[in-house]
């Protein structure tokens, strides 16, 4: 005979399943509605759009370039553009960088206008997708750490919020270096993990944009929490080489399959005022000295109104207006997701104070909060340290995303022992004001 008991627990299990899908697959629909809409307008590069619809152009045409990012980004925007009609393609052409022929300074001629025939949409579409990997990304790192409803929180989350929403729309490479990134920090915190499919996904997202090393917090914190060191540094070591081989095999052979290394080069050459010649060890010195200009001494650009310190970022100072859209387009965040992840994080702080670190460590009940919260500490850490460069409230999106993490965490464990009443209240209005902030903030997302 069959025991009801039993029988009634696989009926459970199965419809949480059955609802977990529900919901995953109900966010990706509203993500995907939210950010198709009004997804050709405005008709001209918005911000750094100037920058990757050129560079991606140039790319399809074969034409040299000069970008402080590693290549793979523009590649990936560019794939569309191969089989379209080259004339069209002139028409990105919003950026020329080049040295001044009076000084040592590096001008950047930014000049941004229609788009006329050039299939911009293509592109934006691209970000789209690499949101919706974005949040696939984040709900399975989360869960791995901490099971499916603070996933599912931490999804709905993201899927709302508006700073994420327009970087995700527009043709920007934040969506992509975070889904990659996630999901190499996936594949290394599983139980089972593993470190070299994980590096090879996490040196794509660094071959994206190098920004995306502010994600690798959560890959510490684990090591350094593991009960067997041995095992677990082999791990990191294995993940931390496969990432940077990445890189480098990504950069150099992206840039030698594109363009004719002469050219390259060349171009090379006149911007940083080089005279290097063609060598075996030429490829690493302008890998090098790349590196150097556009992670930790990019000067030019330096006085842009537009920059903001990182403690700005979590309290939503240094909001950005991309005014050459024509349209009321401003970088703001949603109000109510950005405070309560803000205090999220300071009440994580607080709780590993009194109750101590190590202790809290040990305890797996709690590991899965310090990780997040590591995490969100090592992706502000390059901004008051090493990085010399202009920031933006951008730069924050590393950290935010740990941030929403945590915050969905500490509030289903706030919830874990309570009564059905108080959880079905504070779900229903944690949902709604996060709507509400959506909604507070949407005219500047969309620039209405």
């Amino acid at each position: 005979m069959e025991n009801p008991k039993i029988t009634g627990v696989i009926s459970k299990n199965i419809f949480q399943k059955q609802l977990i899908k529900i919901v995953f697959f109900s966010l990706i629909i509203i993500s995907i509605l939210i950010h198709i809409w009004k997804i050709s307008l405005p008709a001209v590069p918005v911000f750094d759009e100037a920058y990757f619809s050129t560079f991606a152009a140039q790319n399809a045409l074969g034409e040299p370039y000069f970008d402080i990012h590693p290549p793979l980004g523009k590649l990936m925007f560019a794939l569309p553009l191969f089989s379209e009609d080259r004339e069209s393609l002139k028409d990105a052409d919003f950026v020329k960088i080049f040295r001044s022929p009076t000084s040592s300074q590096i001008i950047t001629d930014y000049k941004p206008g229609s788009y006329k025939n050039f299939p911009y949409l293509d592109l934006r579409l691209i970000s789209v997708l690499s949101s919706l990997l974005f949040l696939s990304a984040l709900f399975f790192f989360v869960r791995e750490l901490a099971g499916d409803n603070i996933a599912l929180l931490a999804m709905f989350f993201a899927t709302l919020e508006n700073a994420l929403l327009l970087h995700t729309r527009l043709i920007l490479m934040d969506g992509m270096y975070l889904a990659l990134g996630l999901f190499g920090l996936y594949f290394f915190v599983r139980k089972y993990p593993k470190p070299i499919l994980g590096g090879l996904l996490f040196g794509a997202a660094l071959a994206i944009k190098l920004t995306a090393i502010a994600l690798i917090g959560p890959a510490l914190v684990l090591w350094m929490l593991s009960g067997d060191k041995k095992t677990a540094g082999k791990n990191f070591l294995k993940f931390c080489l496969m990432s940077f081989g990445t890189l480098l095999v990504l950069w150099f052979s992206i840039n030698t399959l594109l363009f004719p290394p002469g050219e390259r080069l060349a171009s090379f050459n006149e911007i940083m005022g080089t005279s290097l010649a063609p060598a075996f060890w030429t490829p690493i010195i302008m890998f090098l000295k790349d590196i150097l200009v556009s992670f930790v001494g990019y000067t030019f650009g330096g006085n842009n109104p537009m920059m903001s310190p990182w403690y700005f970022w979590p309290i939503l100072l240094g909001t950005i207006h991309y005014d050459n859209s024509g349209m009321n387009i401003r970088l703001v965040g949603n109000i109510f997701v950005w405070y309560l992840s803000t205090l999220a994080v300071l009440a994580a702080i607080a709780k590993f104070m009194r109750d101590g670190i190590k202790k809290i460590g040990l305890s797996e009940e709690y590991k899965p909060a310090l990780i997040l919260l590591g995490g969100y500490i090592f992706a502000l850490v390059p901004f008051f340290t090493i990085i010399r460069r202009a920031t933006f409230l951008y730069h924050y999106f590393p950290a935010l995303t740990f941030a929403i993490g945590l915050t969905a965490f500490l509030i289903i464990k706030f919830l874990e022992n309570k009564p059905r009443k108080i959880k079905i209240a504070v779900i229903s209005a944690i949902i709604i004001l996060t709507i509400v902030g959506f909604l507070i903030s949407a005219p500047y997302t969309y620039g209405l």
